[in-house]
């Protein structure tokens, strides 16, 4: 792709909302920069052109915008029609991305949950837009709501510097997401449905499924009685298995 992809480059870089986003990034005017992007983004979504995209999320990746690359990697998989497997490495990282990646593994490193399974949890969870907030008030990365973040700090010893705010910092927002993500874990003998099933939708619920479940892991998810926590347990799992496919290789 190289000649191509340098005149791909040379043609986003002289895009003057991508000037325009790249002055405010550095300023730290993050919101203002992806309302920026917006536009460049639908262009790029109309015109479906692969090679095009692929340029575009690499771009917004380099910057930090890790959501909105997502957003444009899994256009371009739409636009190949292949099955994730299928496509090429780099897309499929662009489908997949390690948002905050050094900070995700350190967090999780230190509660000994598989970093892996944190950034499939923040995928689902965030689509890794830090600012996100769910009609539940759950706030940030790993969508923590301030009355469990307030726990989480109690336990962690940090509740006369806790703000439920600081859920929308990407470095609480992990700390705080791999911390109860572990804690569900421990609760449930390290068994990852129960424990999904736990972080989405309380312990009190998770534990009765298991009940009717009689130990059997496949039984349980389908004993789940809420939907979205069935759904949300087979999308994280889902995600896992193709973040260890992808990197840990």
């Amino acid at each position: 792709m190289g000649a191509d992809r340098a005149a791909l480059e040379a043609d986003l870089a002289a895009n003057p909302a991508i000037a325009r986003a790249e002055h405010l990034l550095r300023i730290g005017m993050r919101e203002e920069a992806t309302w920026e992007l917006e536009a460049v983004i639908a262009d790029a979504t109309e015109k479906r052109s692969a090679p095009a995209l692929h340029v575009l999320a690499d771009w917004l990746e380099a910057h930090g915008l890790f959501s909105q690359s997502m957003q444009v990697g899994r256009t371009e998989r739409d636009v190949l029609a292949e099955p994730i497997s299928a496509l090429p490495n780099a897309v499929q990282r662009q489908v997949y991305p390690t948002g905050w990646g050094a900070l995700a593994f350190t967090r999780a490193a230190e509660v000994k949950v598989d970093p892996l399974l944190l950034l499939g949890l923040v995928r689902q969870e965030s689509g890794f837009a830090p600012a996100a907030r769910s009609s539940a008030n759950a706030l940030g990365l790993t969508q923590v709501v301030a009355e469990t973040g307030q726990d989480i700090a109690r336990a962690l010893g940090q509740t006369d510097t806790f703000n439920s705010a600081d859920l929308y910092r990407p470095t609480v927002s992990l700390e705080y997401g791999a911390y109860y993500l572990s804690q569900q874990l421990k609760t449930f003998d390290g068994d990852l449905f129960e424990g999904l099933a736990a972080y989405n939708s309380g312990a009190g619920n998770a534990a009765a499924w298991e009940h009717d479940a009689g130990g059997d892991p496949d039984l349980y998810v389908e004993r789940i009685a809420f939907a979205e926590t069935q759904n949300y347990v087979k999308l994280v799992y889902e995600n896992y298995r193709n973040y260890q496919r992808i990197y840990a290789r």
